[in-house]
Parts: structure tokens; C-alpha cells; sequence
């Protein structure tokens, strides 16, 4: 799970998505069949999503009934 916001990468707060390649102090992830390489300060912003709240996600674009 992504944990802020990052428009350039189009990442939103609680984006998920899975790791597919972990090399040289980068980690590359697939959200939504977009592949992101994540390095430096952008891995800190990645986190274990075993379990995930409704919480997660406020302020998306989900329709209201």
C-alpha cells in the first residue's frame, strides 16, 4: 500500500498494489497494471497491506450511494 499522495506517479494514498522486483535498493511495483520503481524516500512510503480499513479510502473518488 502507498501511503501519500504522489500525482506524478499517479499514486493516491492507499493505493495498492504488489511488488514484483526487489534489486539494488529499488523496488518495483505493479498498481493497477501501472509498474512504479520505487527508490530512496518513496520506499518509505510503502507498507505491508494485510488488512486495510474503510479508512483508507477517504477522500477517493468512490461514488456515494
Amino acid at each position: 500500500m502507498f501511503l501519500k499522495n504522489d500525482y506524478q506517479a499517479s499514486l493516491r494514498n492507499g493505493s495498492l498494489g504488489c511488488i514484483t522486483v526487489i534489486e539494488d535498493g529499488k523496488v518495483t511495483a505493479d498498481f493497477d497494471g501501472t509498474e512504479i520503481e520505487l527508490s530512496g524516500y518513496g520506499l518509505d512510503d510503502l507498507a505491508l497491506a494485510y488488512a486495510i480499513t474503510v479508512h483508507k479510502a477517504q477522500g477517493s473518488s468512490f461514488k456515494r450511494a
